[in-house]
């Protein structure tokens, strides 16, 4: 298997270099095809100069810079243009809020399980995580309401550590249209309700960074929008391919 391991990284300079040589020597020991894509989201700081020089110094990295801001915008750059060489595409949050020791068990659910879509969850039973009690209450909400209009099976959309099979991606690209954190679950949704991709959820151990570059409130209200939308778009495309 070779393995595409994506890095959307917006404003991360302060502990890129630290977190991205821990992230490579981990993969290194893993003896896995591999190559580490760091892609700078319209960052103000050094992030990209950091992402650069890492590209220099190991051969398995390599970086790459948007112009606009936009987890799922960085992602999709990276997704898009993927070599055909890569079996399954990747991605983590540069943070490594999640235990990278638990990519093995993510990759093995697509290599070894047979499922389509790998992800991180936080919430199910098995899972350790460290995290505010409102941020928990929020992120339950959301996974309900997901499960309410949807029927979805996965109990966590938005946790930033997920692997899918190239080829199964390159037949969904086109139904993400968003370009930031709604983009987890465009791709879930579509995934599981469209296209009845096989979705293994991962319990991982995850801790909740004192930095973050999330607007809160903002996102929850976008979120809320997004999942409204998309109710009304996956209604669509189902009559479409009756």
């Amino acid at each position: 298997m070779n393995i595409l391991v994506t890095i959307p990284a917006h404003n991360e300079a302060s502990e890129l270099k630290t977190n991205m040589i821990k992230l490579y020597n981990y993969l290194i020991s893993l003896k896995m095809n591999f190559t580490l894509e760091i892609v700078d989201s319209s960052s103000i700081d050094d992030t990209y100069k950091i992402a650069k020089e890492l590209s220099n110094k190991y051969k398995n990295i390599q970086c790459i810079s948007v112009k606009k801001e936009g987890k799922w915008r960085a992602i999709k750059e990276s997704w898009n243009n993927a070599d055909k060489k890569f079996d399954i595409l990747s991605f983590m949050d540069a943070d490594l809020a999640t235990e990278i020791t638990y990519f093995q068990k993510l990759i093995n659910g697509i290599e070894k399980e047979g499922y389509d879509i790998s992800i991180g969850s936080r919430y199910s039973k098995e899972s350790k995580t460290k995290r505010s009690f409102f941020r928990n209450l929020i992120g339950n909400g959301f996974i309900i309401i997901q499960k309410i209009l949807f029927k979805t099976s996965y109990d966590d959309s938005q946790c930033g550590f997920k692997a899918i099979k190239h080829e199964k991606y390159n037949i969904i690209k086109k139904y993400i249209k968003n370009n930031d954190y709604e983009g987890d679950m465009e791709l879930l949704i579509t995934s599981e309700k469209i296209f009845k991709y096989k979705i293994k959820s991962v319990p991982v151990k995850w801790s909740e960074q004192k930095r973050t570059t999330i607007r809160f409130w903002k996102t929850i209200i976008s979120f809320l929008k997004e999942l409204w939308k998309l109710y009304f778009v996956i209604r669509k495309l189902r009559r479409e391919r009756k």
